[in-house]
């Protein structure tokens, strides 16, 4: 089964490489030192780098970041409904006030998948069904938005 989903993930790469990518994509989002230390703090960063390392993030020269889903979603026939998030580098705010209306503000985890669907323009209801392993990893991007 481990070969399966690996066979899913895409190429993997050193943690040097990963971090250098992750450094990019910092550049390109121009995170504030402030921010990304915080981000540190809570592990945010560990997460992403060790996910292009193996294969499940990968970042383009433009910022967008793609998360290959370790545990993709299939419909009751087994057939795939959703096999990759595609993020994009910066979010307007109408978009995301769009996403976050009726979302209580006291709920965080619904309002992270707000922004992830925000920020993949994925329906929060397919959202809702990722695997915690993966939803781990796009909600570490999403702290880099808030």
């Amino acid at each position: 089964m481990k070969e399966e989903i690996k066979e899913k993930s895409g190429k993997k790469v050193d943690q040097e490489s990963a971090l250098k990518d992750f450094e990019k994509w910092i550049f390109i989002k121009k995170i504030r030192d402030q921010k990304r230390q915080e981000n540190a703090k809570g592990k945010f960063e560990d997460v992403i780098v060790s996910s292009i390392a193996e294969g499940d993030l990968s970042i383009d020269e433009n910022g967008y970041i793609t998360q290959k889903l370790i545990f993709p979603i299939i419909d009751d026939n087994g057939n795939d409904i959703l096999t990759e998030l595609r993020f994009i580098p910066r979010i307007p705010v109408k978009l995301l006030n769009i996403k976050l209306k009726g979302v209580d503000a006291s709920d965080a985890d619904k309002r992270q998948v707000a922004y992830v669907s925000a920020l993949t323009q994925v329906n929060m209801g397919i959202l809702e069904k990722l695997d915690s392993e993966d939803s781990r990893i796009s909600q570490a991007i999403v702290m880099y938005f808030l």
